[in-house]
């Protein structure tokens, strides 16, 4: 198999150092830095196999045949391809200089890395593994650490038939006086059956269409022997991998983790113009007290999606109503159970419905913009049956919504006489009776409101709490 090699010397976080670059197929002894060695010896520093099996294996990184202080390389081997396996495997060994506990700390000691790319370059998994004596995985001879021939193995069944990309990189000490190097094996054929660095994450397959309120969102997770669970970062990103919402699972009970997402995980500040968005998982842990490079998945290829609003209709909100500098920007279905009330434009090119239980009140300022470009329907009707969480108590439209489903209940409703208020442990401060037209025709500060003498009709009710204020359509018969 022909493997392309991308060899670098690169900038590092401690250091500023000329950058050269070589692509080339690899033949023995391409560059000090990239070399195809056979099994005619051992490693000439651990006395390790410098080959796993069969005759010859890659050396990636710097050796020690260099000058003093000649180590400020980052050497870098890449190869893109279609995935046909459920994984990917390998085998390796590593040879790392310990430049001490300031370099550990500093996270300056010479490293391992590899990471898978997706066809957007967009790392899919990443592992990162630094020179320290406290990892169980290290011999420590005299200040080198090695380790005997290991096995690394990916999880790659969800990236079937799509292009990725598989970079494996070995840096020397960010502070130029450490080296490190690997020993790289069986890139093809190869089952790795018992991987030497195991943790792993996988997502389970979320369902399809309209979501359904609470969204199950679960998984696995595995570590190897040494390692330590700390958390698992649920995050929401939006087609462009924006971070909306971000969860936190501090428990995963025989390697099983799951929370729920609900409406406000998508939308914290109301609906807006993102109608898809995708799931990322990432697995936080620890070697001996040494927090490692985190395991990041996404539940499919970004952009995605995973979770898709199109064609779907919001929640049921109790009332909505657009102000006049909350222009609708994309196509949305809008429900609520009493009223919609709009003082906004509706750019062009979106088609726009709602629907109310009761009353829609298209105010001053309300208009559909552009020239037989979109749509908009306004309804009656019921709220649409969509599982949204009804337990929402408030939510906003450029926080100008008012309050959501409440507890506050107002009887009887149809009503001729008088109108009751029950909030509960809550205080009523005021009330403001209003008509179709949005004329106040009443106002007071009573639990109880009179209404005889009233035209028969459709009102609304808007009652001040001490810390809300929400809105009842009330039927005068």
């Amino acid at each position: 198999m022909a493997i392309v090699l991308l060899l670098t010397t690169l900038p590092h976080q401690h250091g500023v150092y000329l950058i050269t670059i070589l692509e080339t197929a690899i033949t023995p002894g391409p560059t000090a830095k990239a070399t195809l060695v056979d099994n005619s010896i051992n490693d000439p520093i651990v006395g390790i196999p410098r080959v796993n099996s069969g005759t010859h294996a890659i050396r990636l990184g710097n050796s020690i045949l260099g000058s003093q202080g000649d180590y400020y390389f980052v050497t870098r081997m890449k190869r893109t391809f279609v995935v046909n396996e459920n994984s990917i495997s390998f085998a390796f060994a590593l040879v790392l200089e310990n430049g001490g506990n300031s370099h550990i700390t500093g996270n300056t000691n010479p490293y391992y890395q590899v990471r898978l790319f997706n066809s957007n370059n967009q790392a899919i998994f990443s592992r990162d593994v630094m020179a320290n004596p406290s990892n169980p995985l290290f011999t420590n001879s005299n200040g080198i650490l090695f380790t005997n021939w290991l096995c690394e193995n990916i999880n790659t069944a969800r990236f079937i038939g799509q292009t990725v990309t598989l970079e494996i990189t070995l840096s020397d000490c960010g502070q130029g006086g450490h080296w490190g190097y690997g020993y790289f094996d069986h890139f093809c054929g190869f089952n790795c059956t018992s991987p030497s660095f195991n943790p792993g994450i996988t997502l389970n397959p979320l369902p399809n269409g309209c979501p359904k309120f609470p969204l199950s969102v679960s998984g696995n997770i595995t570590l190897p022997s040494s390692a330590s669970f700390t958390n698992v970062t649920l995050q929401v990103l939006d087609i462009s991998n924006n971070v909306i919402a971000t969860k936190i699972i501090n428990s995963a009970p025989g390697g099983f983790f799951s929370t729920n997402l609900d409406y406000p995980d998508f939308y914290p500040s109301g609906p807006n113009s993102n109608i898809q968005f995708n799931i990322r998982a990432i697995l936080n842990y620890g070697i001996s007290g040494i927090p490692q490079t985190p395991i990041i998945i996404n539940n499919t290829n970004p952009p995605g999606p995973d979770v898709s609003f199109k064609n779907c209709p919001t929640p049921c909100y109790e009332e909505l109503i657009f102000q006049q500098d909350q222009a609708i920007n994309s196509s949305v279905n809008y429900q609520a159970s009493c009223c919609i009330t709009s003082y906004s434009i509706i750019n062009p090119n979106n088609t726009v419905n709602f629907k109310a239980g009761y009353i829609i009140s298209l105010q001053p300022g309300f208009y559909v913009s552009g020239y037989n470009t979109g749509l908009f329907h306004a309804y009656i009707g019921r709220c649409e049956e969509n599982n949204f969480n009804s337990r929402i108590q408030q939510n906003s439209i450029g926080n100008k919504i008012e309050s959501l489903e409440s507890d506050v209940k107002i009887s009887p409703n149809p009503t001729s006489a008088y109108i009751n208020i029950d909030a509960g442990k809550e205080k009523v401060v005021s009330w403001e009776l209003y008509d179709r037209s949005g004329k106040s025709v009443l106002r007071g500060n009573s639990e109880q409101i009179d209404i005889q003498g009233l035209l028969k009709g459709s009102y609304i009710l808007k009652i001040n709490l001490e810390k809300r204020h929400i809105s009842k359509a009330v039927i005068i018969k």
